[in-house]
């Protein structure tokens, strides 16, 4: 159909040559991820063999490729386009076709390696489609449509060097022909897709999930987090986990790693109180269990005499956990330095805890050295450890394929994307397409910036991503997270 960019993805693993034992020297822009890949072997195992890689490689590092390795680098997926391993850049049908004014654009990554490859008929059908306006009007939601469709690439061609299984995803963008959308959902039930990931716009998700779910298609939504299709639906997913099910499990965070902490919910004047749903629950969760909340008002600082006022013992002999009405930087920028203060003895670091909001992963400069240095916990849908192997390796390979950075952006985008395909094709993969299967089992699914453990919605309704991440900042500026 005219104007529909189309892309159908087909990986699959090389024929693996002969095994020898030698030395890798890395080369200039190698990930430890790329080097493993190239090799067959898994990053842990590379990593067991060489210790000193494992917070990066640098070029000149002597790597040893362990006994039972391919001796020679496989051939890369191939194809056209600009930026992905074995293709030729400058052609137009490349992964950026998606951005660009391609017409009827439709390529398939074989490896030519792989003679079964050769012929079509041989391809497992696509069980993944896509249905994203990659092409709206110029803004940030294009470019982030467009950053999570590459990060979903780079899990798709991770996949096929670890599991072996060819993977095939088919990608429609609904921007360039809204009208052309009925044609789109044909062709999914034509293609056996089990999964279709919808957009955010309120009127072609409807559309999407009207048509497939009569069908048996499971719809993702990972763009709209205030959708409740899946309460009504039993064949629509949410991404997300929502703000009832997310203030309960924060709030059990609290009280398993904080036992036996008061906690201090802090009330400025002419402060914003935005997270007033969650403080409520805490009061009615600790008021069932018998427990106190103390509430500490305070006009433009806090101050020592605004805690002891309220019964807040300052000389470190009780236990508190700081908790605001706002996850405001404006409101954290008139309550911390006091905590640090608190603090700054070996009795306070134990008498003094801070448990903040979402809004707190995106602080940086001196917002985020005070967030390390009171060693405060936060809990998030998302998290994306900036420091990690795993998100270094991420950034990486993004820029090694795209020849540019990854967005930056809360949540990652690339990163998203990245999750969400490793997560579902895995899943897809595991199951010969029977997705249904995995829903509600209580699987997590853990990925570089997300998490994925789908439980029902309740009695007749679809599923609801179930994670939480609690993250903690820690004073030597790491960072440790947990998934509830």
């Amino acid at each position: 159909m005219r104007g529909i960019c189309s892309l159908a993805a087909a990986f699959m693993l090389a024929v693996a040559p002969a095994y020898a034992d030698f030395q890798h020297k890395v080369a200039r822009g190698e990930s430890i991820s790329g080097i493993a890949y190239k090799y067959h072997i898994s990053v842990e195992d590379l990593i067991k063999h060489n210790p000193h890689a494992n917070s990066g490689v640098r070029q000149g590092m002597m790597l040893t490729i362990p006994d039972g390795s391919p001796a020679q680098q496989p051939e890369t997926v191939a194809g056209s386009g600009s930026g992905l391993p074995g293709i030729q850049a400058g052609q137009a049908d490349g992964p950026t076709a998606v951005i660009g004014s391609i017409d009827d654009a439709q390529v398939e990554w074989i490896d030519p390696s792989d003679t079964l490859a050769a012929q079509p008929d041989t391809l497992r059908k696509p069980n993944l489609m896509v249905l994203l306006p990659f092409k709206a009007e110029p803004g940030k939601k294009a470019k982030q449509y467009a950053e999570f469709y590459r990060g979903m690439l780079l899990a798709a061609n991770e996949l096929t060097a670890d599991r072996g299984e060819e993977v095939e995803v088919i990608v429609r963008d609904l921007a360039s022909d809204r009208e052309g959308l009925e044609a789109q959902l044909l062709l999914a039930e034509e293609k056996n897709v089990a999964v279709v990931i919808a957009p955010e716009d309120q009127a072609s998700m409807r559309e999407i999930i009207d048509y497939a779910s009569p069908k048996g298609i499971y719809v993702l939504n990972m763009f709209n987090i205030k959708d409740e299709s899946h309460l009504t639906n039993p064949y629509v997913l949410q991404g997300y986990i929502d703000a009832r099910m997310m203030y309960d499990k924060a709030v059990s965070g609290i009280l398993e790693y904080y036992p036996g902490y008061t906690p201090v919910i802090l009330d400025p004047a002419n402060g914003r109180a935005e997270k007033d749903p969650f403080v409520q629950m805490l009061r009615k969760k600790y008021a069932s269990m018998g427990l106190d909340v103390i509430d500490v008002p305070f006009a433009d600082t806090l101050r020592k005499a605004d805690l002891e006022a309220a019964g807040v013992r300052t000389d470190g002999s009780g236990r508190y956990v700081f908790i605001a009405r706002s996850g405001a930087v404006s409101v954290f920028n008139r309550f911390a330095p006091m905590v640090s203060e608190l603090r700054l003895t070996d009795e306070g670091k134990e008498a003094y805890k801070v448990f903040g909001y979402p809004d707190w992963t995106a602080f940086r400069g001196e917002h985020l050295t005070r967030l390390y240095d009171i060693q405060a916990m936060v809990y998030s849908r998302f998290f994306f450890d900036e420091k990690s192997r795993e998100a270094r390796e991420l950034r990486d390979g993004y820029e090694r394929w795209y020849g540019e950075s990854m967005l930056e952006a809360v949540p990652n985008q690339a990163a998203l994307g990245y999750d969400t395909a490793h997560t579902f094709i895995k899943w897809l993969q595991q199951t010969d397409g029977n997705i249904g299967s995995v829903l509600g089992s209580a699987e997590v699914s853990l990925g570089i910036q997300s998490a994925f453990s789908f439980v029902p919605a309740g009695i007749g309704a679809g599923y609801i991503n179930s994670t939480l991440y609690l993250v903690r900042y820690m004073p030597d500026r790491t960072t440790q997270s947990y998934v509830l």
